[in-house]
């Protein structure tokens, strides 16, 4: 578990707010929070080689912003895959593609506006299996914490094929995975 927060790329040939993966290089990224970043760069920026490929698996990235292009995420060549995230409030766009041979699948995701915040040419990037575009009821977003309401639509929203979260249900999106109780409605009578 991790939280990049707050960070800035600023400047001539700034790349990458919070994380930069360039060259040879990839990442697994799970279980993180991404939030506050702004800056001349997206708040993740992959600069890879076509053959390497990225993953981001339950991760929250949200509330960021851009000058230009991507407040969340920029490729640039090279394959993410996103499974089971959470990309909200991100400005201007959400993913952006510079034109390289890049490829993004998404799969179990919760990303604000759909596919309209997502400038990735349709040809490559797949809009897979489970994707919402529904208000994620973060507990207080303006202060930062993303953790779930009970009423989140994002709640066992998971690819049902991933790890069961720790309460033994399917996996939330994000980072965070909620406990779910048992709860009795009614009267109790003698």
């Amino acid at each position: 578990n991790s939280t990049f927060l707050s960070n800035m790329a600023d400047g001539a040939g700034a790349r990458g707010g919070a994380i930069y993966i360039g060259s040879t290089s990839t990442m697994k990224m799970s279980r993180s929070q991404m939030r506050g970043h702004i800056g001349v760069g997206a708040c993740i920026q992959f600069e890879t080689n076509s053959g390497t490929t990225n993953e981001i698996t339950n991760s929250t990235i949200s509330g960021n912003g851009a000058f230009n292009q991507s407040g969340a995420i920029e490729m640039r060549d090279g394959s993410l895959a996103i499974l089971n995230t959470i990309i909200w409030a991100n400005a201007p766009n959400n993913l952006v593609s510079s034109g390289y041979s890049d490829r993004v699948t998404l799969n179990y995701c919760d990303v604000k506006d759909g596919k309209a915040k997502i400038t990735i040419p349709a040809a490559n990037y797949t809009w897979g299996n489970g994707m919402i575009n529904e208000d994620p009821r973060f507990i207080d977003f303006a202060n930062g914490d993303y953790h779930l309401q009970e009423d989140s639509p994002c709640i066992d929203a998971g690819d049902p094929a991933s790890a069961k979260d720790p309460d033994g249900t399917t996996a939330d999106l994000g980072m965070y995975a909620t406990t779910q109780t048992a709860r009795l409605f009614g009267v109790v009578t003698e």
